[in-house]
């Protein structure tokens, strides 16, 4: 996969924490895309809290990593509460966003679950406000293109 942007959008709650960041595509020495990018959504629960009060969170043991592609993005920009499934050589992956109800209206729990065989399941919850799940629709809607890579030059010396 095309390299990594630098930052990421984060969220740390108290039960834990998602990190979402964006992947570029790979081009081939012709210059077309060989490799779409992704947007990769990690999440990781709470061990407890630090010293300093702030959530404890468990990113090497408990880590989900979900990656995005065109066709989640759209279900998701279609549908916030569409479920989305990944299953690949024994491992599946769920990932699932709840709208609050009543007091909590505008608001979203994520969901991301992994089943692989023989294993436990892992699952994490992370609450977004709604000004995070706002944030977060904006950054996949300009993601889209990018990992499509719609925006990227042709190298020189590429033939179109």
């Amino acid at each position: 996969m095309g390299n990594v942007r630098s930052g990421s959008f984060e969220i740390f709650k108290k039960g834990g924490a998602t990190k979402i960041s964006l992947f570029l595509p790979s081009r081939n020495n012709a210059g077309y895309v060989s490799k779409d990018g992704a947007v990769y959504v990690e999440a990781a629960p709470s061990k407890g809290t630090r010293p300093d009060g702030l959530p404890d969170i468990d990113w090497k043991t408990q880590k989900v990593v979900f990656a995005l592609g065109q066709n989640d993005i759209a279900q998701l920009l279609g549908n916030p509460e569409a479920s989305l499934v990944h299953s690949k050589d024994g491992v599946s992956k769920t990932l699932k966003f709840i709208a609050g109800k009543e007091k909590y209206t505008g608001t979203y729990l994520m969901n991301l679950n992994q089943r692989e065989e023989g294993k436990d399941e892992m699952k994490v919850s992370v609450a977004f406000s709604a000004g995070e799940f706002a944030a977060l629709g904006v950054l996949l809607k300009a993601a889209l293109p990018i990992i499509l890579g719609w925006n990227l030059p042709i190298p020189e010396g590429a033939s179109e």
